[in-house]
Formats: structure tokens, sequence, C-alpha cells
């Protein structure tokens, strides 16, 4: 099933990201891997972006 025409890479990269930023939360690992909402929330403004787009 294709959701959003994007490389797998950059898909990956994405959700890492949410991962690291405490907003999804990892369940299994590999091919059976699936998110969940995390409990962290962003509070710094109505767009969403934590840092700035600074670098981790």
């Amino acid at each position: 099933m294709v959701l959003a025409e994007v490389s797998c890479a950059t898909a990956k990269r994405d959700v890492d990201d949410l991962a690291y930023r405490g907003l999804v939360e990892p369940r299994g690992s590999g091919r059976g891997a699936n998110y969940v909402a995390g409990g962290e929330r962003l509070n710094n403004g109505s767009n969403g972006s934590g840092d700035g787009g600074a670098e981790r």
C-alpha cells in the first residue's frame, strides 16, 4: 500500500525523528515494528517545530 510518494529511507528517517522527539513510541522491531502515539507533546508553538530545525 502506498500512502505517500517518498522513499523508504525518507519514511524511516522521518519516523525515527518522531520517535527521537518522543511523539511516537516503537513497539516491536524489524518488519513487525509498529508505532503508537508517545506521551510527550511539543509545547513551543503552533507549527510543531521543537528546535527551529537544529540538528540533533
